[in-house]
């Protein structure tokens, strides 16, 4: 799901959705942007003047907005859409790189282009931690911030993809990335909600595990570290089910036959 300007949550951080996925249908729905989409086109795109701006507190800007020149990966043929998109994965991961902006209290600010990420005006907000993954250019962020109730927590609010860029992994290596670094910053569990089935695939990419938590209507909470990721990955996903779902999640949810291999983080 791609969630234009006129749909963005209107509520503060705290009451908004963790994530906001591309689903295959590309029917609209609220959740959080780990794109994985298996069967999205990806095309060229130019890059708007506002695009990887980045800046603190302390009015330090950086502009890492270049032209995008995309591999051309755009054939229409599913036929042999899983195997497809490990290539598109395998091919557009290799040259990405993690760049950690800030903590909360750091402060750091992002504008992103409004039409290419969805949630950009969240990532201009100063008291969430960000962190982008680039490729000439930003493809993905993550905000993030410390548990309210819980500072060893730090809680996952937003990943966002470019949105020619979703279906490629990134937001289930952005995931990994960002856990990983969460531990060195000392946290103890890094936690994130989703709620429909292919962001909680992608979120298990990353490693988390379900909770049995929830959270508003229809939010399934996943933390990492668990020991309950194989066991309760089935509980999860078929907890969808409770809900009115698309003839794509409903396949989605029959195709998986366990949880997913765990992916790479990204290099700095």
């Amino acid at each position: 799901m791609i969630v234009g300007p006129a749909n963005h949550p209107t509520g503060c951080v705290e009451d908004d959705p963790l994530l906001d996925i591309e689903c295959p249908s590309g029917t609209p729905r609220p959740a959080a942007e780990i794109e994985e989409a298996i069967d999205g086109t990806v095309a060229t795109v130019e890059c708007s003047a506002e695009l990887g701006c980045v800046g603190t507190r302390h009015d330090q800007i950086v502009h890492s907005c270049e032209p995008i020149e995309h591999p051309d990966v755009t054939s229409t043929d599913h036929s042999n859409s899983t195997e497809r998109h490990r290539d598109v994965t395998a091919a557009t991961c290799s040259n990405m790189e993690f760049e950690l902006l800030g903590w909360s209290e750091d402060g750091p600010t992002l504008r992103l282009d409004y039409e290419q990420f969805s949630y950009a005006g969240k990532f201009v907000m100063s008291n969430t931690g960000k962190a982008v993954v680039r490729e000439d250019g930003i493809v993905g962020a993550a905000a993030f911030d410390p548990d309210r109730t819980d500072n060893s927590t730090l809680r996952i609010r937003y990943v966002t993809v470019r949105r020619d860029r979703q279906g490629d992994g990134i937001g289930a290596r952005l995931l990994r990335t960002v856990r990983e670094r969460a531990v060195e910053q000392g946290f103890d569990r890094v936690v994130i909600a989703v709620n429909n089935p292919f962001a909680y695939e992608a979120a298990l990419k990353a490693g988390f595990g379900y909770t049995g938590e929830r959270t508003g209507v229809a939010e399934r909470v996943l933390a990492w570290p668990s020991d309950e990721r194989e066991s309760r990955y089935r509980e999860g996903l078929e907890s969808y089910r409770e809900r009115e779902l698309d003839e794509s999640e409903v396949a989605f949810i029959d195709s998986q036959e366990g949880p997913p291999s765990i992916v790479e983080p990204y290099r700095s």
